[in-house]
């Protein structure tokens, strides 16, 4: 009975020996940054070892450890090219290594530990790979006490944690790192097809540059006339202002749309972004004799939204409806609230959409035309879903005739995020 209880206590002592180490993993496991985390591992185990020098090592591309960071003055780096130092020893054989200065074992390291004025050391391996192969040491001055084996112990779980905790915050990084690739190859891909779109209204900004250039032209013309009255004169130079501050507001426009989106949200009123793109289209829909009817709502709450990338999404959506009506037609646009939401719904009385297509129709690289890069429609699909709202192909309504297709951008508020 006497044995038992002296066996309990002396494991109940173990564990709360143990319990600072418990409590220390948690905030290890919460820091996903190396460098950070390095840190807490070092201040981890001068605090609960009770020992002024710490250190972190791994091995560099030439096979040799590195002091990466350090508390007190650990054993330097450079120790690790001696293939007998306590530092190759933990890290070749993959064990725990334990120097006491009056110890039995490792009798031929004792001159390293006076010559450092230390009375124990204690190297472990922390085990993160064969291509992040590194080394955590602790170590008392001569004046204190050897490490004991609950010392030793509780080194050993905490290298562990240590490791574990260092894949995790290694794999965290690369994650982020993939994540950050992403973002960078989807912001490119809505440039390319943005510059597409342009393409696509390249007749359009030529009218829309020729028509303010021929006028200006005209009007410096006939202010050179020497008969002309100055009353005439006048207003031709201010005929030819006008249609100059008409052709910078253009090009603004345009160079606004074609500019590469940073992905800044900011507060956008969404009637006056689909005008703004209206604008840019203006001649072009003249020319295909498409007529626009626009069903805004008044008083329509503002959303926050990259405001480029929505006003590409309108866009995509405007010129394809064009391109399938040639002839002439009819593209209805409307905007309204639908409780923490905006809905903005661009209907066409083209042909439509056959029904087979309608499953697929926001894949990449779908297209029901011959021309075309076959990722508009992508495109806006993901950067709607980006923005926390959705783009869906919808049933028509409020026409005479079942034809046509209509497309819905539904968009939170800001309430809603």
């Amino acid at each position: 009975q006497a044995l038992h209880e002296r066996e309990r206590q002396r494991e109940m002592s173990r564990l709360a020996a143990l319990q600072p180490i418990i409590q220390v993993t948690g905030s290890l496991f919460a820091e996903t940054r190396t460098e950070p985390l390095i840190d807490l591992i070092l201040n981890a185990v001068v605090t609960h070892l009770h020992c002024p020098h710490a250190g972190f090592y791994q091995r560099d591309a030439e096979g040799f450890l590195q002091l990466l960071a350090a508390r007190g003055h650990p054993l330097p780096g450079e120790l690790s090219a001696l293939d007998g130092g306590p530092l190759s020893r933990a890290d070749l054989w993959s064990v725990s290594l334990q120097i006491n200065i009056d110890g039995p074992d490792h009798t031929d390291l004792h001159p390293l530990l006076i010559q450092y004025e230390m009375s124990s050391v204690i190297c472990v391996p922390v085990s993160r790979g064969a291509e992040n192969r590194s080394v955590l040491l602790a170590a008392r001055s001569k004046d204190q006490p050897i490490f004991s084996e609950a010392d030793l112990e509780m080194f050993t779980i905490l290298s562990r944690q240590a490791a574990t905790a260092l894949d995790n915050a290694r794999l965290y990084t690369e994650l982020r790192g993939t994540i950050h690739q992403l973002e960078e190859s989807q912001l490119k891909l809505i440039q390319a097809e943005k510059m597409a779109a342009l393409g696509r209204l390249t007749a359009s900004i030529a009218h829309e540059v020729n028509n303010p250039l021929q006028a200006v032209r005209n009007c410096l013309h006939l202010v050179n006339r020497d008969e002309l009255p100055l009353e005439k004169r006048m207003a031709y130079l201010a005929t030819a202002n006008s249609e100059v501050e008409r052709l910078i507001v253009t090009m603004r426009q345009m160079l606004d749309f074609s500019r590469p989106s940073t992905g800044d949200r900011t507060s956008t009123d969404l009637n006056a972004l689909i005008e703004t793109v209206l604008f840019l289209i203006d001649k072009q829909l003249q020319k295909q004799n498409i007529q626009i009817k626009k069903r805004f709502a008044q008083n329509l709450p503002n959303v926050i939204v990259a405001r480029n990338q929505i006003q590409q999404v309108f866009l995509n959506i405007i010129l394809n409806a064009m391109e399938v009506m040639p002839d002439g037609g009819k593209i209805e646009i409307q905007s309204r609230q639908n409780g923490n939401h905006v809905e903005v719904s661009f209907a066409d009385s083209g042909p439509g959409i056959p029904e087979e297509h309608h499953s697929r129709i926001f894949e990449p690289f779908m297209s029901t035309k011959n021309q075309g890069t076959g990722l508009g429609l992508s495109v806006s699909y993901n950067i709607t879903e980006a923005h926390g709202g959705k783009l869906e192909l919808v049933a028509s309504s409020g026409r005479k005739r079942k034809r046509g297709a209509c497309f819905r951008v539904t968009l939170p508020l800001p309430e809603a995020l």
